[in-house]
Parts: C-alpha cells; sequence; structure tokens
C-alpha cells in the first residue's frame, strides 16, 4: 500500500512541476516585445563593482564605450572591492583616454560586492543606475533599450536577460543551459508581478526610488546583492518592476570554466533560497527541489525494487520536457536561434544529478567567493 502512495506522491510532484513550467513559459511567450525610442533622453549611471579582473576589464571597457547612447548622458563608474591584482592600474591608465566620464572609486572601511555596489550608487550622479558585472559583454543598444523602457513605463526596477559568452566547454554549455531556463522563470514572474529572480550582471533602478527605500547595505545580509534589490523594490514598489523583453538588452556573462568553481557557486545559491521573502519564490524553489529529490531518489530504490523505475523515470521525464521548452523558447527569444538548446538533452540527466547530489549535501558546504566564505 504505501509503495502506491509514494508513486502518486511523486506523480502528483512531476505533474505540478510540469504545469507550472508550462504555464511560466506561456506567460514569457506573451510578453511583449520591448519597444525602443529613436532618441533617448535619460542621464545613465553604470555602476561595475570589481574584484582582481584585470583580465576582464578591457573587455568591458570596450563594450561600455561601444554603447549606442548619447555620450553627454552617461556616466561610468567602477567600484574597487580591495583587488589584489593590477585591476585599478589598468583603469587608472585607461580614464586618462576616456571619452565618457568615467570614475575609479575604492571600497575603504568594507568590502563585497553590495558595499561596492551601495558606494557606486551614492557617487551616481545618473537619474538612471545600470548594475553590471566586470566579466560582461553587451549589445552595442543595451543601454538605449533599458533607457526606452524606463522612458515608456517608468518602472522603479528593470530586470534584463543574460546569457553565457565562450561556451567552450560542457561546464559552460551546462551552465547556459541553466542561465537561460532561469532567464525565462525571471522575466515571467516579473510579468505575474511574483518576481522570483534577477541578474546583478543587467538590472536598473531609479536612482529616486532607490533613495527612498532602506540603505543598500542594510537589506537582507542572507541574500546576494541582486535579490536583495529585487525583494526591496518588489515590497517597496509592486507592480513597477520590469523585465526587458528584447535581445538588444542582452548581456553576456563569463561563466565558470571548472565543475568545482560551478558547484561553489550553486552551493552560494542554493543557501540563499530559504532566504527569499516570497511565497511564489520559495514555492517554485521547493517545486524544483522535490521534482529532483523524487526522481532520483525512486531511480535509485529501482536497484533494490524494480517497480520503482518506471516511476522515477516518469516523473524525470515531467521535469525534462518542460525545461527544455523553457529554454528553447528563451534562446529563440533572446539569441535568435536554438543552437545552445542542442547540448541540453546531452548534459539533462548529468546536471539533473549533480543539483540532486548538491540538494542532499549543501548544508555540509561552506561556499566561497574570490577567496572569502
Amino acid at each position: 500500500m504505501w509503495i502506491e502512495l509514494l508513486n502518486i506522491g511523486a506523480l502528483l510532484v512531476g505533474f505540478t512541476y510540469a504545469i507550472s513550467l508550462f504555464h511560466l513559459r506561456n506567460v514569457f511567450k506573451q510578453m511583449p516585445e520591448t519597444k525602443l525610442n529613436e532618441l533617448v533622453f535619460t542621464s545613465v549611471s553604470v555602476v561595475v563593482p570589481f574584484r582582481d579582473e584585470e583580465e576582464h576589464l578591457q573587455k568591458i571597457l570596450n563594450s561600455l564605450r561601444r554603447q549606442n547612447y548619447p555620450q553627454h548622458l552617461l556616466e561610468l563608474i567602477f567600484v574597487d572591492d580591495h583587488s589584489t591584482d593590477a585591476s585599478a592600474d589598468l583603469l587608472e591608465r585607461e580614464l586618462h583616454t576616456s571619452e565618457i566620464k568615467t570614475k575609479l572609486l575604492k571600497l575603504e572601511g568594507s568590502f563585497g560586492k553590495r558595499a561596492a555596489l551601495a558606494k557606486g550608487f551614492s557617487e551616481a550622479e545618473g537619474e538612471l543606475l545600470v548594475c553590471t558585472d566586470a566579466d560582461c559583454v553587451h549589445h552595442p543598444m543595451w543601454l538605449h533599450t533599458l533607457a526606452s523602457m524606463y522612458e515608456n513605463h517608468a518602472p522603479k526596477m528593470i530586470a534584463g536577460p543574460i546569457a553565457g559568452v565562450g561556451l567552450n566547454n560542457r561546464i559552460e554549455q551546462l551552465q547556459n543551459l541553466e542561465v537561460l531556463g532561469l532567464m525565462g522563470t525571471a522575466a515571467a514572474s516579473i510579468a505575474k508581478n511574483k518576481p522570483v529572480l534577477c541578474s546583478g550582471a543587467n538590472s536598473a533602478i531609479s536612482k529616486k526610488a532607490y533613495e527612498k527605500i532602506l540603505p543598500f547595505r542594510d537589506l537582507n545580509p542572507k541574500l546576494g546583492d541582486d535579490m536583495s534589490l529585487l525583494s526591496a523594490f518588489h515590497k517597496a514598489y509592486p507592480g513597477e518592476v520590469q523585465f526587458v523583453n528584447s535581445r538588444k538588452a542582452l548581456v553576456r556573462t563569463r561563466l565558470k570554466e571548472s565543475l568545482p568553481d560551478y558547484w561553489n557557486q550553486k552551493a552560494r545559491w542554493a543557501k540563499q533560497v530559504k532566504s527569499i521573502p516570497s511565497s511564489f519564490s520559495l514555492y517554485l524553489g521547493a517545486l524544483v527541489a522535490l521534482a529532483i529529490l523524487v526522481s532520483f531518489s525512486l531511480i535509485i530504490f529501482s536497484f533494490v525494487d524494480s517497480s520503482f523505475l518506471f516511476i522515477g523515470l516518469s516523473c524525470l521525464a515531467l521535469k525534462l520536457v518542460p525545461d527544455y521548452m523553457m529554454v528553447k523558447s528563451v534562446e529563440k527569444q533572446f539569441l535568435g536561434d536554438v543552437s545552445s538548446s542542442k547540448y541540453f538533452w546531452p548534459h539533462a540527466i548529468w546536471y539533473n544529478f549533480l543539483s540532486y547530489l548538491l540538494l542532499l549535501f549543501s548544508w555540509m558546504l561552506k561556499p566561497r567567493w574570490k577567496g572569502r566564505k
């Protein structure tokens, strides 16, 4: 009897996950395309926190200088989070050749990305504060697209799409699929006015709106900088967080090159989930975790009792098929093709098994970021 009840419960989890993700995919596909204005008039400050990014700073400088945006309305702010390499020296040299107003700030008495962003925000002169990471490259119309959305809809916060760059090995290919799936969920949840996540590599906030909420450094310390901002803005300005739905707003970010680095990143994310102050976020997080745990636990139990195998494989299929459909839709929208989704099926099983192991052992892990816990 208990086996039948277990199988029924497992299938219920699988079907609930599939229905939920197909619903989010449908919401995503119905989102209107963000329209670009011919001219933009908003002053913009791009804040780039960095730590030991000497290898990538020249690329982001070139990317930002190629932006199709009026130079007199643009300000670049780089905030050094106690780098130990020559990052600051490189930027110091570039300051003298830049035609765009550029500032180099250094953290003193504090550390971390959140403190770096807070310092950058406090020194920014632009009306729209745009956040990105030092290892990113951007579509030439990135800022123009963000400003167009800000001028047309007056959101207090804008979240934007990201994707990986390079994709030279299986770890990077796997991460890119994960990122695309998360972007679909992020966009759809924001469209539903139930935001669950955004990326600090591509987001923007109204400076006036930011100044009316708690200081950034005082927001939920258990969340990352991007999720802290998202939850604070959603709470203070419900319905005024929007997702920019345009491939011209796409930001490409560097992905982890090794399995240990990727595992460490996923462990950091996993430890933040339980601190997200949103019932919808917790629902989705719990549903993903249950779908993975149930599928692989039943498959493993089938080595003892073969009757579990069919249900376990069925539950896994109920997770993988909607995952694939979401990734394919997001890729088509933001990348214009479906070349990356061809990697989905070769990676699907071992990616989800890796997630299964992480769910089982994440409580034992102490993730680190650039030498810091």
